[in-house]
């Protein structure tokens, strides 16, 4: 085959490909004026993509961010510490509060509480200490009474609520810790007196209520 020939077969390839790329811009272009998003095959439309997954998933499997954006969910925590400080003194006047601010993009839906400790003993895990939760902004209580911090599962474990508690955007939570010794009752321990809490749920908007009571009772939640 001589130069001339070949040259002629490269150009003819090159200009192949070139057809080739413009074509496919040109596709992605259509896809994206239609609302499309582009998957190997087939092409499915954004708006449609939560059938297509309620007819493919079972529901425990179906993404919860999926979806109209006042109907989608997704997982979310918030943390709170207590520092008590190295070798603690309880006594009926131990007190500390904490407050963490839900964001105005969406509501937080709480549905479980972790509690841990870096100490197993009298200053951390066993300390005599009850925890109480409430909503600042509506100033209700989420518990009747002070809850012993034993009552919160630990090393893995949660304590699933009983009914999820609903925090609104740009509400703040706070939760404070007391003392459940008698008046006059002192315990000086040895070991480092943190406590952190991790409450977890999902963020949901508000104005769709539907999206909430899917939260509350969703198993991807939960």
């Amino acid at each position: 085959m001589d130069q001339k020939t070949q040259l002629i077969r490269d150009i003819l390839a090159l200009q192949q490909d070139v057809q080739s790329t413009r074509a496919q811009e040109r596709e992605i272009q259509k896809l994206e004026r239609g609302g499309n998003v582009l998957f190997d095959q087939p092409s499915i439309r954004q708006n449609a993509l939560e059938a297509h997954l309620n007819n493919l998933l079972p529901p425990e499997l179906i993404p919860s961010n999926v979806g109209d954006i006042n109907a989608v969910q997704w997982g979310f925590f918030y943390e709170v510490d207590f520092d008590f400080g190295t070798d603690p003194t309880w006594d009926s006047n131990t007190y500390a509060r904490k407050q963490f601010k839900v964001t105005n993009e969406s509501a937080f839906l709480i549905t479980r509480i972790y509690r841990d400790t870096d100490d197993a003993g009298v200053a951390g895990l066993e300390a005599p200490l009850s925890l109480i939760l409430r909503d600042l902004q509506s100033s209700r209580q989420f518990m009747d009474r002070p809850v012993p911090l034993q009552a919160f599962p630990s090393k893995g474990y949660y304590f699933d609520l009983p009914v999820p508690y609903l925090l609104y955007p740009a509400a703040s939570a706070e939760l404070e810790i007391r003392s459940w010794l008698p008046t006059g009752i002192t315990i000086n321990t040895t070991g480092v007196g943190t406590q952190h809490f991790s409450l977890y749920g999902a963020r949901v908007r508000i104005q769709n209520p539907a999206a909430i009571m899917k939260a509350m009772f969703s198993k991807h939640n939960g």
